[in-house]
Protein backbone atom coordinates (compact mmCIF):
# COMPACT_ATOMS: atom_id res chain seq x y z
CA UNK A 1 0.00 0.00 0.00
CA UNK A 2 1.47 3.41 -1.11
CA UNK A 3 0.98 5.97 0.83
CA UNK A 4 1.78 9.75 0.24
CA UNK A 5 1.89 12.01 3.12
CA UNK A 6 -0.10 15.15 2.80
CA UNK A 7 1.78 18.39 2.33
CA UNK A 8 0.75 20.82 5.71
CA UNK A 9 0.91 24.53 5.58
CA UNK A 10 0.37 26.30 8.67
CA UNK A 11 -1.61 23.53 10.44
CA UNK A 12 -3.65 22.43 6.90
CA UNK A 13 -3.29 20.15 4.03
CA UNK A 14 -2.55 21.22 0.66
CA UNK A 15 -5.91 22.10 -1.17
CA UNK A 16 -7.73 22.71 2.02
CA UNK A 17 -9.42 26.03 2.31
CA UNK A 18 -8.07 28.56 5.28
CA UNK A 19 -9.57 28.33 8.59
CA UNK A 20 -10.53 30.95 11.04
CA UNK A 21 -7.62 31.08 13.85
CA UNK A 22 -8.33 31.71 17.47
CA UNK A 23 -8.11 35.31 17.21
CA UNK A 24 -11.35 35.36 14.98
CA UNK A 25 -13.75 33.56 17.44
CA UNK A 26 -13.09 35.74 20.37
CA UNK A 27 -15.59 32.94 22.28
CA UNK A 28 -13.63 30.07 21.96
CA UNK A 29 -13.75 28.00 24.98
CA UNK A 30 -11.96 25.19 24.47
CA UNK A 31 -8.21 24.36 25.60
CA UNK A 32 -5.82 24.40 22.78
CA UNK A 33 -2.32 21.92 23.20
CA UNK A 34 1.08 22.88 21.61
CA UNK A 35 2.97 19.64 21.23
CA UNK A 36 6.19 20.00 20.28
CA UNK A 37 10.00 18.27 21.38
CA UNK A 38 11.38 19.09 25.03
CA UNK A 39 13.87 21.14 23.26
CA UNK A 40 11.43 24.15 22.08
CA UNK A 41 9.36 24.13 25.28
CA UNK A 42 11.13 27.49 25.97
CA UNK A 43 10.26 28.86 22.22
CA UNK A 44 6.06 27.84 22.90
CA UNK A 45 6.29 29.83 25.86
CA UNK A 46 8.31 32.87 24.45
CA UNK A 47 5.47 32.92 21.88
CA UNK A 48 2.50 31.96 23.86
CA UNK A 49 3.79 34.40 26.13
CA UNK A 50 3.47 37.41 23.54
CA UNK A 51 1.95 40.64 24.06
CA UNK A 52 -0.54 39.82 21.44
CA UNK A 53 -1.89 36.97 23.03
CA UNK A 54 -1.77 37.89 26.66
CA UNK A 55 -3.66 41.25 26.26
CA UNK A 56 -7.04 39.56 25.49
CA UNK A 57 -10.22 38.59 27.16
CA UNK A 58 -9.43 35.13 27.45
CA UNK A 59 -5.53 35.32 27.21
CA UNK A 60 -3.58 32.72 25.41
CA UNK A 61 -1.01 31.35 28.26
CA UNK A 62 -4.27 30.56 30.21
CA UNK A 63 -5.85 28.34 26.87
CA UNK A 64 -3.13 27.00 25.35
CA UNK A 65 -0.66 24.66 27.28
CA UNK A 66 2.68 22.93 26.13
CA UNK A 67 2.55 19.60 25.33
CA UNK A 68 5.96 17.53 25.09
CA UNK A 69 5.56 14.81 22.25
CA UNK A 70 7.89 12.19 24.20
CA UNK A 71 5.41 12.38 27.00
CA UNK A 72 2.53 12.55 24.52
CA UNK A 73 4.13 9.68 22.93
CA UNK A 74 5.34 7.19 25.97
CA UNK A 75 1.40 7.97 27.10
CA UNK A 76 -0.15 7.03 24.32
CA UNK A 77 2.31 3.69 24.39
CA UNK A 78 1.40 3.42 27.43
CA UNK A 79 -2.14 3.31 26.92
CA UNK A 80 -2.09 0.83 23.84
CA UNK A 81 -0.13 -1.68 26.31
CA UNK A 82 -2.99 -1.60 28.53
CA UNK A 83 -5.68 -2.08 25.87
CA UNK A 84 -7.99 0.50 26.98
CA UNK A 85 -7.71 2.92 23.82
CA UNK A 86 -11.35 2.36 23.19
CA UNK A 87 -12.53 3.85 26.65
CA UNK A 88 -10.49 6.59 26.61
CA UNK A 89 -11.74 10.56 26.33
CA UNK A 90 -9.93 13.15 25.58
CA UNK A 91 -9.98 14.76 28.77
CA UNK A 92 -6.99 12.33 29.74
CA UNK A 93 -4.70 14.98 28.05
CA UNK A 94 -5.44 17.46 30.82
CA UNK A 95 -3.12 16.36 33.26
CA UNK A 96 -0.12 16.32 30.58
CA UNK A 97 0.32 19.73 29.17
CA UNK A 98 1.72 22.51 30.91
CA UNK A 99 0.14 25.76 30.78
CA UNK A 100 1.87 29.63 31.11
CA UNK A 101 -0.63 31.75 32.74
CA UNK A 102 1.32 32.62 35.67
CA UNK A 103 4.40 34.56 36.23
CA UNK A 104 7.26 33.78 33.55
CA UNK A 105 10.12 31.50 34.66
CA UNK A 106 13.56 32.91 34.85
Amino acid sequence: MNVTPAIRHRGRRSGEPPRPGTALQPNLTIRLYLVAPDERRGKVEQEIRRPTFVHRDRPLPEMSGFLSFDKLVTTVEGVRKLGVTNALKPDFLQDFPEFFGDEPED
